[in-house]
């Protein structure tokens, strides 16, 4: 008789006829234990008790504010201003949420890219450099998008939310990986500047930004919370070593890659706030 170890009990099987389907049997379900292991592991986070929470990180786009669909139609607008722009785009990281692993993306990242593709294709003419095409667009693209974001609305519940967490001495902080020169502006034109202790973003890391707001007020990872849309806040989280609130509007997370996690998941700042009230110990809102 076989028996392997698995997340819950043994596996056990017949004993095989020969010695070398022995070996096989084995080493297929060790494959199996590990693989299960590997995921289960991989959603794990700290689960937080009730008053455990002293800080709040919170990503700003699509988890207080409803701007990835506004970002990304400005981006197309800039760019199909040129041949094959599109196509070029479409062959560039555009959301941080989704990059591959180790690659930074900003609105200066993807111009900049942009650019040194289309002078490589012969498709920019004048005496601009590609690094020259790339900042101005960048910057073109910045000035249309915070005036269309300083409309758009928010997610549901964001606003009441910041209120309720500063009035209940909850501190918070902006955590991004936008760059942190318009997010400071857009919150500002927002309104929303004095509900926050920090704004930190991009050339950052989000790992970077959870270890500053700890060291800002002296805290352990697992006093702070992070909240998020992206599978890039669930894994700084997992990183940093704190807590991680998923939003998302199905409970699978993005792509289903939240299936069976042991975080919250919510799908709007209603929902994350009873949670954030839970996790510090604090009334909930009315």
């Amino acid at each position: 008789m076989i028996c392997v170890p698995r997340v819950c009990g043994v596996w056990e099987l017949e004993s095989p006829k020969g010695e070398r389907e022995h070996r096989l049997i084995t080493k297929l379900l060790l494959h199996t234990h590990l693989l299960l292991v590997a995921i289960t592991t991989r959603l794990a986070m700290p689960e937080p008790t009730r008053g455990s929470v002293r800080y709040v990180s919170l990503d700003f786009d699509n988890t207080l504010l409803l701007s990835e669909a506004s970002k990304q139609t400005t981006m197309r607008e800039v760019c199909s201003r040129f041949e094959q722009g599109l196509d070029i785009l479409s062959t560039i990281p555009t959301d941080s949420r989704t990059a591959p692993p180790g690659k930074s993306v900003t609105r200066y990242t993807i111009f900049s890219e942009f650019a040194s593709v289309l002078s490589e294709r012969g498709l920019h003419s004048g005496d601009e450099a590609a690094e020259a095409l790339g900042e101005r667009l960048a910057t073109e693209f910045s000035e249309l998008v915070q005036t269309r974001l300083a409309e758009a609305d928010e997610v549901p519940g964001a606003a009441a939310m910041l209120a309720h967490l500063g009035a209940q001495q909850v501190p918070c902080c902006i955590n991004s990986a936008t760059p942190v020169e318009p997010l400071v502006q857009l919150i500002e034109a927002l309104g929303w500047s004095d509900h926050f202790r920090g704004v930190w973003g991009a050339p950052g890391t989000k790992v970077d930004n959870l270890w500053l707001a700890a060291r800002s007020r002296n805290l352990l990872p697992e006093e702070i919370v992070h909240v998020g849309d992206g599978d890039n806040d669930r894994k700084a989280a997992q990183e940093f070593g704190c807590p991680f609130i998923g939003v998302s509007d199905s409970p699978d997370g993005p792509d289903g890659k939240w299936a069976g996690a042991s975080f919250a998941v919510v799908r709007d700042m209603h929902a994350a706030c009873a949670k954030i009230c839970e996790y510090a110990g604090i009334p909930e809102r009315v």
